[in-house]
């Protein structure tokens, strides 16, 4: 039951990060300049979910070898769907 019980949690967790991720980075985007051109968050919320999942869970299966590589992976999607002005 305890085991149960953390399993729950960490999946919780595991579904709420990214979610918080992507709301931060669209929020955060939105409301930033320089010099008067606007930045902006384009990337989509689903396909940043899949990438987390399973960046994460190739991180649980590999006890953390693999967590290098899914924090540069995130890194590039992020970076990747930032827009600044029209670019």
């Amino acid at each position: 039951l305890r085991i149960a019980g953390f399993l729950l949690i960490y999946a919780f967790v595991l579904a709420l990060v990214p979610l918080v991720i992507h709301g931060s980075l669209r929020y955060r985007m939105s409301r930033s300049s320089w010099q008067g051109i606007h930045f902006g968050y384009r990337g989509d919320r689903n396909d940043f979910v899949k990438l987390y999942v399973t960046q994460a869970l190739l991180s649980i299966i590999t006890l953390g070898i693999y967590s290098f590589w899914m924090q540069q992976n995130i890194l590039r999607y992020t970076v990747g769907h930032i827009r600044f002005g029209s670019a």
